[in-house]
């Protein structure tokens, strides 16, 4: 796969959705690290004490966040990175939802699984018709 072309749709979607992603991580994240409390409270769940843990996890979303970008910027010059991407999304739904589910936790977790869903989905699709777009012009 080369680089992206200035017609690319799909690509210029995937990008588009990744950052708007990136953008929505961070904002949670920001809010994850300096005041988990008022998340906590919005989702109805438990504040534990201390809260490190919860402003840790903050920190790593916003870390793993940045690592999408490269993607965001061409999905065709690192196909790894790309589903890479979408498979850390695809990813965090099915952990969260497992986690919930495997030791009967606050249904409200889920709210976590449905952020990563939200991304998931149109990421995947313009993506897959990204790169089936591409092997057509290819041939």
């Amino acid at each position: 796969g080369g680089a992206m072309k200035a017609n690319d749709r799909f690509g210029r979607w995937f990008g588009w959705t990744v950052v708007a992603g990136v953008l929505a991580n961070t904002a949670g994240a920001a809010v994850g690290i300096f005041n988990p409390g008022p998340l906590v409270e919005l989702l109805d769940l438990e504040h534990p004490e201390p809260d490190f843990w919860l402003r840790l996890s903050a920190w790593l979303l916003f870390l793993l966040s940045l690592t999408y970008l490269a993607a965001a910027q061409d999905p065709y010059r690192s196909r790894y990175m790309s589903w890479l991407t979408v498979g850390c999304r695809w990813g965090g739904v099915t952990f969260v939802t497992s986690v919930v589910y495997a030791l009967d936790l606050d249904k409200n977790y889920l709210a976590f699984a449905l952020f990563d869903l939200v991304f998931a989905i149109p990421e995947t699709l313009f993506l897959v018709l990204g790169f089936r777009a591409a092997a057509m012009v290819e041939r």
